[in-house]
């Protein structure tokens, strides 16, 4: 009983006091929380004293929606709806002017919310010289590849990678 309790407490405090606000997303304008400047460290630390569903209301009020993360996983609010995606034999970066040389991002992916725009894994994960994304998967027990531009595809939700 006290264990469960402990638990309760815990899954409390963690989903309304600890969540690190990563950004705001309105229409395809995402608004970054930078921790490279005193001011963007400042809104981010009040940001987590802020119970997580305060600041979800008060983005809503202004037509946004929140990216965060909580527990090592990305979410986005107002997104009430999971996708299961398929299995992803391959998923890497690469410059289209030296295909050959891949950047292995298939194990990080899972740490998103189907939900969460590719943009946002994007901009987290991929260094910024690689412009296209080579994605292999099983579906309907169907092997597919497909090779992706970045900036095409940055207001695209995760789940919509893998539709025709």
């Amino acid at each position: 009983m006290f264990e469960q309790n402990l638990m309760y407490a815990r899954d409390f405090f963690v989903r309304n006091f600890f969540v690190n606000i990563i950004g705001f997303k309105k229409n395809n304008n995402i608004t970054w929380l930078s921790q490279k400047n005193i001011f963007g460290y400042i809104i981010g630390f009040l940001l987590k004293l802020l119970p997580l569903v305060i600041t979800i209301k008060i983005a809503n009020f202004f037509n946004q929606d929140v990216i965060y993360n909580y527990d090592n996983i990305y979410y986005i609010s107002n997104m009430h709806q999971n996708k299961i995606i398929p299995v992803i034999l391959e998923l890497n970066a690469y410059c289209s002017n030296e295909p050959k040389y891949l950047y292995d991002i298939k194990y990080t992916i899972k740490y998103y919310n189907s939900c969460v725009p590719f943009g946002v894994f994007a901009k987290l994960n991929i260094p910024k010289i690689y412009d296209m994304v080579k994605l292999k998967y099983i579906t309907k027990g169907i092997i597919k590849e497909k090779h992706l531009i970045i900036n095409d595809y940055k207001n695209y939700l995760i789940y919509n990678l893998f539709e025709n």
